[in-house]
């Protein structure tokens, strides 16, 4: 009976664990953060500079569609900023200027 709550005491203390260690990555690289008034303002933080940003969205909006938004940046900053007219639930495509890439998603 005790190794059975030992056990399951355990595994509930490593299931946070296990849970944040996999989206913990792609926190820890990139962090999107949006501000929505008339339209949607989102930051994209990155610890690796970023070369391109695309977002994929559906639009709530009467008269809207669904589409994307693509931009690219000269410098390599680590911090940018877009700006769009639909819903902010969306998914990001970042690409860095050393040719990685990571997706991050919001809202959804």
């Amino acid at each position: 009976m005790n190794l059975r709550i030992l056990l399951f005491g355990g595994l509930l203390l490593a299931l946070p664990c296990i849970a944040s260690a996999k989206s913990g990555y792609v926190d820890h690289d990139y962090s999107v953060e949006c501000e929505t008034h008339d339209e949607t303002k989102c930051t994209v933080k990155s610890n690796k500079t970023i070369k391109s940003v695309r977002v994929e969205f559906l639009s709530h909006k009467a008269h809207s569609q669904s589409g994307f938004v693509k931009k690219e940046f000269e410098g390599c900053p680590t911090e940018v900023s877009i700006d769009f007219d639909a819903s902010p639930k969306a998914k990001f495509f970042i690409q860095t200027c050393d040719g990685s890439s990571g997706v991050k998603v919001i809202g959804l």
